[in-house]
């Protein structure tokens, strides 16, 4: 792999990063709010607190993940240029 495909990989990799977290965010925050509207016995609401708590981790998930791609541009970036 030339440089050239290394950095439209690495492109790639942090764009779906970034589409993942707002998709996330947005899930989270939908459930959240689903969840504080809804009577505490209802089974709903525990669905919407399980949707709520993975969408958290896939909005760290994907913060992890782009924190890691700008290093990697970093090093790349400094032993190719």
């Amino acid at each position: 792999m030339d440089s050239g495909e290394a950095e439209i990989v690495i492109e790639g990799v942090e764009k779906v990063a970034e589409v993942v977290e707002k998709v996330a965010t947005v899930a989270e925050k939908v459930s959240e709010d689903l969840a504080e509207t809804l009577p505490e016995d209802a089974k709903l609401k525990k669905v919407a607190a399980v949707v709520e708590s993975a969408s958290k981790q896939a909005v760290h998930g994907a913060q992890i993940t782009e924190e890691f791609i700008h290093k990697v541009l970093l090093l790349y970036y400094h032993y190719h240029y």
